[in-house]
């Protein structure tokens, strides 16, 4: 399996608390003869599609036949887009929050995390702009 890890901001990312979180539930999931082979760490926000620890983790397991292995899946991503492209490429992944999820209960999940990952946003724009303003 290729272990991927993300955190949204660099404060998260330095802090390694969420990091070792998702490190740990993944390491939890495994089963008896599974093994991580390689670890990719990333900070940056699950709505963008252009992550270069991703694609790397993408390549290689391609490259080896692998399993992609999130702890939960908005940290895979935080776009239908993205996630319904990896399922077309058939790259093969599992989120440890729902590991017998089929196809459409992860589109439906990549939508809901897409949603939520646009309400934080508004929200702290919303948040700014009131700083801003008084």
């Amino acid at each position: 399996m290729i272990l991927y890890l993300r955190a949204s901001t660099l404060r998260q990312g330095q802090s390694g608390l969420g990091l070792e979180g998702q490190r740990l539930i993944a390491h939890r999931f495994l089963q008896p003869g599974d093994r991580i082979v390689s670890e990719y760490i990333e900070v940056e926000s699950g709505r963008k599609n252009n992550r270069p620890e991703m694609a790397q983790a993408i390549v290689e397991t391609r490259t080896l036949g692998a399993t992609l292995l999130v702890a939960e899946m908005s940290r895979l991503a935080r776009s239908v887009y993205f996630t319904s492209k990896l399922m077309e490429e058939r790259v093969r992944f599992k989120a440890c929050d729902i590991p017998n999820a089929d196809e459409f209960t992860i589109n439906i999940l990549a939508a809901v995390a897409q949603k939520g990952a646009k309400d934080i946003s508004d929200s702290t724009k919303r948040g700014l702009s009131a700083i801003a303003d008084s």
